[in-house]
């Protein structure tokens, strides 16, 4: 269901030009919705946000109203990342992403810059998409991130990363 909301969501000129992928399709939602509006920094918010939760992974979440004003995210910014799908306010003023999967994404996004950047090392990159069957099991918050591994390296793969280094990198997690 939630490919098909975010698929029906692009905007579509032919058939032969719409995602034919998961992949794709999240891609594609990342760019268009977080280019509406010229909505500068909804993205860098999505990506600290993601990463505050593979980081700290004792840290609440959905995340309390302190994420709102530790991230400089304005009532402007979170009404613009909740139109644009990517967010949900809570009764209670918590926030979340609108979906598991979602969360992933932005994780990958995150991720990824950061490595690009060298921001990340190698190791910490492996640590955090590593699946761990232990720490899912004493950690609840990692069972959302099931998907982590494969986006990371799909998105490695579309910045043109080194096949070389991304087989090393595979080799490491295995």
């Amino acid at each position: 269901p939630i490919l098909a909301r975010l698929y029906s969501e692009l905007p579509h000129t032919s058939f032969t030009k719409s995602p034919n992928t998961e992949y794709e399709i999240f891609d594609k939602f990342w760019h268009k919705k977080l280019s509406i509006n010229n909505n500068i920094g909804d993205e860098a918010i999505l990506r600290k946000l993601a990463y505050k939760f593979a980081e700290d992974s004792a840290y609440p979440y959905p995340y309390p109203y302190e994420v709102w004003i530790e991230y400089g995210l304005t009532e402007d910014k979170l009404v613009s990342l909740e139109k644009s799908g990517w967010l949900r306010i809570l009764p209670n003023s918590e926030i979340e992403f609108t979906h598991d999967r979602l969360l992933n994404w932005a994780l990958a996004k995150s991720l990824t810059y950061k490595f690009l950047k060298n921001q990340l090392t190698e190791y910490k990159l492996l640590d955090l998409i590593s699946p761990d069957i232990h720490i899912i099991f004493l950690n609840p918050n990692k069972q959302r991130l099931g998907y982590i591994l494969l986006d990371v390296l799909w998105l490695l793969l579309q910045d043109k990363y080194s096949i070389t280094k991304l087989a090393e990198l595979v080799i490491k997690i295995a």
